[in-house]
């Protein structure tokens, strides 16, 4: 975060809940101000609260502990959109870099010019979009958004353990506020998906887009979920045979894992209905679905010497 340029003041607030490596100690050489919070106590939005009261810049930026920024003038470009001064908070989008230890089927691969989307709408308006183009609107995401600080403070996060980002930008649109999308400002961000991640992940997201958008999943798309991206790998020639076997049974699985998660909602929504949905998200039910990442420590030696500073969540 240090090797950012165009920012005259950089000020780092760490927020960690219970790291065991050398997160700690390596953000404190970049002169980052470490929070620490138990892990019992931790969820996504009550730390990015407790964050922001340790904050006295105009623009607040948030990230994750294994994301970094594409190039070094990422911060400049987003805080840029903030010369119009109706704009609230911009979002940039995150991707996955071409490495061999990282899904090829989810390489960052741009499909269109990153055109900037500034959205604003009347109350009016907002109750007549249908919950799909609502769903749509507020596809937020805090591995790489920045804000005004006086907005965060009007509106802070929910305090819930998953997707505190797109339910921010529900309540933001719903007051009026202008939010921004600028998916050329790119933040590097891959979790390898284990079983227990992928059921956690898929297990929470479907309860919050049904609980607050009224949309339950969809089953899994066979031609661009899997047969597009076994397609990819096998004509892949970056990848050797032994890498194209993994990644083809990594993402068969990953598959099987997304029609499971499918028909558990569905089965547990037949069984107890929307109040068991709300029960099971408020309840505790879902624990904080945290990432993995292979080969830890010489990620760790790698940022470091990029000198960017690791946040944790």
């Amino acid at each position: 975060m240090r090797a950012q340029k165009g920012i005259s003041q950089l000020q780092i607030i760490v927020i960690d809940s219970g790291s065991s490596d050398d997160s700690r100690e390596i953000a404190t050489q970049y002169e980052a101000h470490v929070i620490e919070v138990a892990a019992a106590d931790f969820n996504h939005g009550s730390t990015r609260n407790l964050g922001i009261k340790y904050i006295s810049s105009e623009l607040v930026y948030y990230t994750v502990q294994d994301a970094f920024l594409a190039e070094d003038t990422m911060l400049a470009k987003m805080a840029a959109h903030f010369e119009d001064t109706a704009v609230t908070a911009v979002c940039g989008m995150q991707a996955v870099p071409h490495d061999r230890d990282k899904n090829p089927a989810l390489w960052f691969k741009r499909a269109s010019s990153p055109d900037v989307k500034k959205l604003h709408y009347s109350e009016d308006q907002w109750a007549n979009l249908s919950p799909e183009l609502q769903f749509i609107a507020t596809a937020w995401d805090n591995v790489n958004a920045m804000y005004r600080r006086e907005a965060l403070v009007e509106i802070p996060f929910a305090a819930i353990h998953f997707g505190e980002d797109r339910l921010w930008a529900l309540a933001a649109l719903q007051a009026g506020k202008v939010i921004a999308y600028d998916p050329g400002i790119l933040a590097w961000h891959y979790h390898h998906t284990t079983r227990k991640y992928a059921l956690k992940r898929n297990a929470v997201t479907d309860d919050l887009h049904y609980l607050y958008f009224s949309k339950k999943p969809s089953f899994p798309d066979f031609r661009n979920q899997l047969l597009a991206r076994l397609l990819y790998i096998i004509r892949n020639d970056k990848l050797a045979a032994a890498d194209k076997i993994k990644w083809i049974a990594h993402n068969i699985w990953s598959y099987s894992i997304d029609v499971y998660s499918f028909l558990s909602f569905h089965v547990f929504f037949w069984r107890r209905g929307a109040e068991g949905i709300r029960n099971r998200f408020f309840d505790g039910s879902h624990a904080v679905p945290i990432g993995t990442i292979k080969n830890s420590k010489s990620f760790i030696k790698y940022k470091s010497e990029e000198t960017q500073p690791l946040s944790v969540d």
